[in-house]
């Protein structure tokens, strides 16, 4: 008999999201017609706008993943500084974007249908996650 132990439980949770299952292929490709630009809220300009590296880094997101239709501002602290990352939020994909010294969170829109394509559509961004956003 053969069992993990709850540091190898943590991490086989933590990979888990990362294997393909070949059953639940990538969401389609949007069409170039669907593609928006980034979407930032009037009362999250400002603080957006002293930092454009986040909207450029929206529009990489958009330009760059096929499957992505739009990103929208979301949350932008000046005081907080995360690991950048994608995660699944109770509103969808979300991107928490921190470069250093601030975070700025936005939603990502995709093409997935259903949470199993969403999960892909996660691991599938964190992989393609440059090193430096």
């Amino acid at each position: 008999m053969i069992a993990l132990s709850p540091a190898g439980m943590v991490f086989h949770e933590a990979l888990k999201g990362l294997k393909r299952d070949e059953d639940t292929p990538l969401p389609p490709s949007a069409d170039e017609s669907r593609k928006r630009p980034p979407a930032i809220k009037s009362t999250e300009r400002g603080n957006f706008g002293k930092h454009p590296e986040v909207e450029r880094f929206m529009k990489r997101v958009t330009h760059e993943i096929p499957q992505v239709i739009e990103c929208r501002s979301k949350y932008y602290n000046r005081d907080l500084s995360k690991k950048t990352e994608f995660r699944l939020s109770s509103e969808g994909i979300e991107c928490v974007f921190s470069p250093g010294g601030y975070t700025a969170k936005f939603h990502v829109e995709t093409t997935a249908a259903n949470q199993a394509q969403m999960e892909l559509m996660v691991a599938y961004l964190n992989q393609w996650l440059p090193d430096n956003p």
